[in-house]
């Protein structure tokens, strides 16, 4: 059943594909302005084949151009490997330099080595700068606080040698006081 649908269906899309071949678009004009257009640009589209004028346009770039290049390349170099163990063939090892081949790598990581030291050396720097500044924040806290206890000690001593004399200078009065309300009294 499937096949027969689907046979019917083909035939019915070859018959309207027929039709619109067939039809004069100049007697109706809402056709004439639409489809014409797509006759016009698929005709022009095979003839022109502005598809290679855009590739060539976009390929000018030079960044493109490497990339079109080195796809070529990995393309060789599949062909290349086209062997049953899946290794390069002997030309192909030969044109490989080898020496470059091993000596990047290297270069590479000791240049990462490298900057990692002196990343190292600078954060050790700045460790010993902090840890300094540290030290010092707390030396400096502990110099006003030591300062600051022994002012308000000296202060107190201070008061309370005050508060003393006053007491003194009251017991002085309070006892001249009491001298002279007796005489006053005992002088009755």
């Amino acid at each position: 059943m499937n096949d027969t649908t689907d046979t019917r269906n083909r035939q019915l899309e070859n018959e309207e594909d027929a039709s619109l071949a067939k039809t004069d678009f100049s007697e109706n004009p809402v056709l004439n302005n639409k489809v014409p257009s797509l006759f016009k640009l698929a005709a022009e589209w095979q003839i022109n084949n502005p598809q290679e004028s855009f590739q060539t346009h976009v390929l000018e770039n030079e960044v493109l151009k490497r990339i079109t290049e080195i796809t070529g390349l990995i393309k060789e170099s599949y062909k290349d490997l086209s062997n049953q163990d899946g290794m390069m063939s002997k030309e192909l090892q030969e044109k490989m330099d080898w020496d470059l081949f091993c000596t990047v790598p290297v270069n590479i990581i000791e240049q990462y080595t490298k900057d990692m030291d002196e990343i190292f050396e600078k954060m050790e720097k700045l460790s010993k700068q902090q840890r300094l500044w540290c030290e010092s924040a707390f030396q400096i806290d502990v110099e006003r606080c030591g300062d600051s206890i022994l002012n308000a000690e000296t202060w107190m001593k201070k008061k309370e040698r005050h508060l003393e004399y006053k007491h003194v200078e009251m017991e002085r009065s309070a006892n001249e006081i009491k001298e002279t309300i007796q005489r006053l009294t005992d002088d009755k």
